[in-house]
């Protein structure tokens, strides 16, 4: 209940219209084509995560994994550096202490279709709906 309380906060707060969203667990990603934001809402951990990002201050993007010492995948995440200040967020896709192992190679996919996104969109100006729907 808290997640969803939190969702529906921060579309009202953003004035977000939704035109994708995923649920992954305890994580909810929205993204607004219009107004180029995205939502998110991550309540896996301690560490809860919540906020909307202008895609116009988004400089670049990245799909990290983090191996543990025997090589096999931990986590799965979404690096966003944010221009000027350098400063950067990671959406959490994967975290083997909270995910199936199973959810892995869908996770790897799902965190490269977002980063896509958000590059095709992170440039003013509109974007068609034929070229967003090649991801």
């Amino acid at each position: 209940m808290a997640l969803a309380n939190a969702y529906q906060g921060l579309l009202l707060q953003h004035r977000i219209i939704v035109d994708h969203y995923e649920i992954i667990g305890n994580r909810v990603f929205a993204f607004d084509r219009k107004n180029k934001k995205l939502i998110v809402v991550d309540h896996t951990g301690p560490a809860k995560q919540e906020g909307c990002l202008s895609l116009s201050l988004v400089a670049e993007t990245q799909v990290l994994k983090e191996k543990n010492k025997s090589g096999h995948t931990e986590k799965i995440f979404l690096q966003i550096k944010v221009k000027r200040s350098g400063v950067g967020c990671r959406l959490c896709f994967f975290d083997q202490s909270h995910d199936d192992i199973i959810e892995l190679s869908a996770a790897a996919r799902r965190a490269m279709i977002w980063k896509n996104r958000i590059d095709l969109h992170k440039y003013p100006g509109s974007v068609s709906l034929g070229r967003e729907y090649v991801l």
